[in-house]
């Protein structure tokens, strides 16, 4: 069997799917993307590449930089471990994307977490690094 390769999907547009699904099916509705809100919010999660060399979609394995702000240092505590948890348990998790379907078939922690705060909003922040292979074939 031949697997069936698709268009190669953006890690971070595979990231922001899988995040903001997980959280939805918890009930939160929590902003997840490059660049933060608009107005002036009290909690958000950016995602970006982890170096200044951001690799291409093609490749297989990435660093994905998340940091999360919250004005409530307690909640950020405890959404931090969840989407530690989140990133960490991906086994072959297939996400479906604007760009089309791929798998997120491991997640490891790189760094952190650590603080992080905004350096332009009051917030508390926390930073991770997940090491995140990808496939965009079904395996």
């Amino acid at each position: 069997m031949t697997p069936a390769i698709g268009a190669a999907v953006d890690p971070l547009v595979a990231v922001k799917a899988y995040l903001m699904a997980e959280l939805s099916a918890r009930g939160d509705d929590q902003h997840v993307g490059v660049t933060p809100p608009t107005g002036k919010p009290d909690r958000y999660i950016l995602i970006g590449y982890g170096d200044e060399n951001a690799p291409t979609r093609f490749l297989g394995e990435h660093l994905v930089d998340i940091v999360l702000y919250d004005s409530d240092a307690e909640r950020l505590g405890l959404k931090t471990h969840l989407v530690v948890a989140l990133m960490r348990s991906v086994s072959n998790t297939p996400v479906d994307t604007e760009q089309g379907r791929t798998h997120l078939i491991a997640g490891r922690l790189e760094f952190g977490p650590k603080d992080y705060p905004d350096p332009d909003v009051p917030l508390f922040g926390r930073r991770i690094g997940v090491g995140l292979l990808m496939a965009n074939t079904i395996l």
